[in-house]
This record gives structure tokens, C-alpha cells and sequence, in this order.
């Protein structure tokens, strides 16, 4: 059973953390997709406010066909076994 997700983290790497990156920063999320702010994330993404991400986590999974993450040439997506122990 997943742990549920503290309201006070929901969207935690918001906007405004995002902006606040570097522009050559990297954004890893191995946690909970719950944290992000997927909207900033792709908007960052795509104007370059920072250089790329990996993912581990998404907001529905398995991560659809059509999702925008998948246009993202600045973004690697891992298939949620990122923690995983060999």
C-alpha cells in the first residue's frame, strides 16, 4: 500500500522553484509525483529555464502514450524502478 502524500507537499517544486533553478540546473525526481507542479516542470522545460530532468515518478501510471512529458527532448523518463535493488 503507497503512503499517502502529505497536503503540505502536494506541488512542492512549484513554479517559483523551478524559476529559482539555475539554468544549466537538473531536476531529479525519485520520490512522489505528487511534489511536482507538472505544468511548471513542462513549461521550464520547454523555454530552457533549466537544462533538463529525470523522472522516476508521474502523476498517472503507467505514463500515457500521449502525455507531454513524452515530447520532451531535456527529459528522461525511467519506468519506476529507480530505488529498486538489483
Amino acid at each position: 500500500m503507497a503512503a499517502k502524500v502529505p497536503p503540505e507537499t502536494r506541488g512542492l517544486v512549484s513554479a517559483d522553484v523551478l524559476r529559482a533553478m539555475r539554468p544549466d540546473a537538473y531536476f531529479i525526481n525519485t520520490a512522489r509525483a505528487a511534489i511536482v507542479d507538472y505544468d511548471a516542470l513542462i513549461d521550464s522545460l520547454k523555454t530552457g529555464a533549466i537544462a533538463g530532468a529525470a523522472l522516476d515518478v508521474y502523476p498517472a501510471e503507467p505514463l500515457s502514450a500521449d502525455s507531454p512529458l513524452r515530447s520532451l527532448d531535456n527529459l528522461l523518463l525511467s519506468p519506476h524502478f529507480g530505488g529498486s535493488e538489483p
